[in-house]
């Protein structure tokens, strides 16, 4: 079975049903990263492009193989690394399910209730044993 991120797929699917990935599109952002290595934005740029198209293994992965092949680029791309999870990490955020608040309020209606019935019934054994 095939990485569905290596750069020998020409289209791939996203990891979170985004469409496509397009690798060449990809590609070529990575080739401007690698032309201007020292610029910030285009590092930022690059790895907004794989965030919207769901790639961030695949600039995950190319970071890597700088950080482990080229010693003279490794900090920046392990400095590139942590902005890649970063992304990852923010992204979960948003993608998960806000909590439902209409529990909450349903949990204390019912213990209300729940502490009246109780109450209820023994003011009325109360009444019931007294002369």
């Amino acid at each position: 079975m095939s990485d569905p991120h290596s750069r020998d797929s020409p289209v791939s699917p996203s990891l979170e049903g985004r469409g496509p990935i397009d690798e060449q599109g990809l590609e070529r952002a990575w080739a401007e990263v690698e032309a201007h290595w020292g610029d910030d934005q285009a590092h930022r740029r690059f790895i907004a492009l794989c965030t919207v198209q769901g790639a961030l293994p695949t600039a995950g992965k190319w970071y890597r193989e700088v950080r482990d092949s080229d010693p003279t680029r490794s900090e920046m791309a392990r400095r590139q690394i942590d902005a890649v999870m970063a992304a990852a990490l923010a992204g979960l955020n948003l993608a998960r399910a806000p909590r439902p608040q209409g529990r909450r309020r349903l949990l204390w209606i019912g213990s209300g209730l729940s502490a009246f019935f109780v109450l209820y019934t023994l003011l009325s054994i109360l009444r019931a044993r007294t002369p």
